[in-house]
């Protein structure tokens, strides 16, 4: 048995996978259910990337053939409205025009202009087995005969991947080792049904949910192998498109690891379900989502094209410690003309209190560190104290050796580095480069039981989301060191609600990691504070302990991060002017 690092290449994007015990054993066999030979991109490079495991393998397509009569379009016309109305008609139409709509839309983002395309398989895979699964009158349960059974059943396969449609029951749920696997796209606490990405844009929720199941015989209720979401996207395609790029990272992590251990992870403890099952949205709902994406469009043109509106951060300081902070009471600092300040951190030195910030520039379009000295209610500006080719923010500072350091958000620069105070607090050189290639945010180093932690979060796709997942890196060797190494869970939160890194709080014997609240298409709506209950290189645990709102003054949209040490307490908050 030996331990390894281990790597895999997915739509170019390298994606590490530590921590996975690799055992000399049979390759884990593994069969996809599809519709037909031809499939979208992600079952596609599912499949080639499978080819490149040492410890897993696409055996077999086994394909589901439909019987339906060959039809002309009007045929299909006359049938639909025979069978379901002129409504079900229309509805079918607008669904259409809304995608052929959105697919235009999508050539805007590279990354998922492939995303309704279509790619044929057949070729990829040599063992092939076809099923005939006898359709329901309503079209959406599946069920086989024993012969159709028994052709999967001497594939001798550990697990079947579903990729195609049908709801599936009885006996085919056990015709592999560990059952069918299959992905739900949306939150099944929540969302049960489809259309997947849909409804979480429709009603403007901050996030989109995916779980990985084990089928069962209850619809959207098998058991939750893992749980994920991602902040929910402008629209309908794009928030489907992020979706299907997160939850196939996911299983492909998890087939590595089941690859290692021949065992699922444990499921979810199953709770009651509560919501309605969604369905298709009906033509008033289709035209409502239209007439919001144009509302959408037509108020960014107004506001800031035609009113030239702009997000602007502000900080603000308190005499006091966090849990006596009351914000209304905070002295602002005000914003250098053309720029805002955020992100900002207090740092004690010489019985002086630092405050460390991003100051962003609106002509040059990007931040650069700046540090200001407070007094009670008083601050002076002290200057620049780092600036590169490329953004700053999150000017996490922290000490080490009796030295101080800065360890500033690089992510544009796909890097991790830390820059050592060479003459406090305005002389800064650059003192090591952590990590390579990572687009990572919100940063953070800190001792916690002898071991140095670094939690940041991380852009797996560098599809501009720092938001979903919060990883740890730990280090016995001082926090001056490219040795970092992975926690044994990483990422330990995929929660696009709470992954995000907003500050942190050394409260007496506690520990507070400070995280970003989202709102639906608002970065920065509020944070949450988080007590540490467990942090080893094994697990992480932590609790929430307060939520907080830019509700202490009017018209504010949004806070996102504080600081606090035993004399003050400093935090920003957003507006719209």
């Amino acid at each position: 048995m030996n331990r390894q690092k281990l790597q895999f290449d997915c739509d170019h994007s390298v994606i590490r996978i530590y921590n996975v015990e690799l055992y000399e054993m049979k390759k884990l066999s593994i069969g996809l259910l599809v519709d037909k030979p031809s499939t979208n991109k992600y079952i596609y490079e599912l499949i080639k990337w499978s080819k490149q495991q040492r410890n897993l393998n696409i055996d077999c397509l086994i394909i589901q053939k439909i019987n339906k009569p060959k039809q002309n379009l009007f045929g299909k016309i006359i049938n639909i409205v025979n069978k379901n109305g002129i409504a079900c008609l229309i509805q079918r139409i607008l669904i259409k025009i809304l995608l052929k709509f959105e697919t235009k839309l999508l050539y805007k983002y590279p990354k998922h202009k492939n995303h309704f395309s279509s790619y044929n398989i057949e070729n990829e895979i040599d063992n092939k087995v076809e099923i005939v699964p006898e359709v329901s009158k309503k079209g959406y349960h599946y069920k086989f005969s024993e012969k159709d059974l028994n052709k999967i059943r001497l594939l001798n396969l550990d697990i079947i991947l579903r990729c195609g449609s049908g709801i599936l029951k009885d006996k085919i749920l056990k015709c592999s080792k560990f059952g069918i696997l299959s992905f739900h796209h949306g939150d099944n606490r929540i969302n049960r049904g489809g259309p997947p990405g849909f409804w979480e844009v429709y009603y403007k929720l901050p996030s989109t949910g995916f779980i990985i199941q084990q089928l069962t015989e209850e619809l959207d209720g098998g058991n939750v192998i893992f749980r994920g979401n991602i902040t929910t996207q402008a629209f309908y395609s794009l928030n489907q498109a992020l979706l299907n790029y997160k939850s196939y990272y996911y299983l492909k992590k998890m087939l590595i690891e089941i690859s290692a251990t021949h065992n699922l992870p444990n499921f979810e403890e199953k709770k009651p379900y509560y919501n309605v099952l969604y369905k298709d949205p009906s033509i008033p709902q289709i035209l409502h989502y239209i007439f919001s994406l144009i509302k959408k469009k037509l108020t960014i043109i107004f506001l800031f094209k035609f009113l030239k509106k702009k997000y602007i951060w502000n900080v603000a300081f308190y005499p006091g410690t966090w849990k006596k902070l009351v914000m209304w009471k905070a002295k602002k600092i005000i914003n250098p003309p053309g720029t805002f300040l955020a992100d900002p951190f207090l740092v004690e030195f010489n019985e002086k209190n630092y405050v460390f910030v991003e100051e962003y520039n609106f002509t040059k379009k990007k931040g650069v560190i700046s540090v200001y000295l407070i007094d009670c209610s008083t601050y002076r500006k002290l200057g620049i104290v780092l600036e590169e080719n490329f953004h700053l923010s999150f000017p996490f500072v922290f000490k080490f050796e009796n030295n101080y350091y800065l360890l500033p958000e690089t992510a544009k620069n796909n890097d991790i580095r830390v820059y050592e105070c060479i003459n406090f607090p305005l002389e800064w050189k650059l003192k090591k480069i952590l990590m390579k290639e990572v687009s990572s945010s919100d940063n953070m180093i800190f001792k916690y039981n002898n071991i140095w932690w670094l939690f940041c979060n991380i852009d797996t796709f560098c599809l501009d989301d720092h938001s979903s997942e919060l990883s740890i890196f730990y280090s016995k060797n001082g926090p001056i060191t490219d040795d970092w190494i992975p926690h044994k869970k990483n990422p330990v939160i995929v929660n696009s609600n709470l992954a995000r890194n907003a500050g942190l709080i050394f409260d007496e014997k506690n520990i507070f990691r400070v995280s970003q609240l989202p709102k639906f298409m608002s970065y920065g709506n509020k944070f949450q504070i988080n007590k540490i209950l467990v942090l080893n290189s094994e697990n992480y645990f932590e609790e929430p302990f307060c939520k907080v709102s830019p509700l202490f003054k009017k018209n504010l949209i949004g806070t996102h991060h504080i600081s606090s040490n035993k004399k003050f307490t400093i935090f920003d908050y957003s507006e719209l002017k």
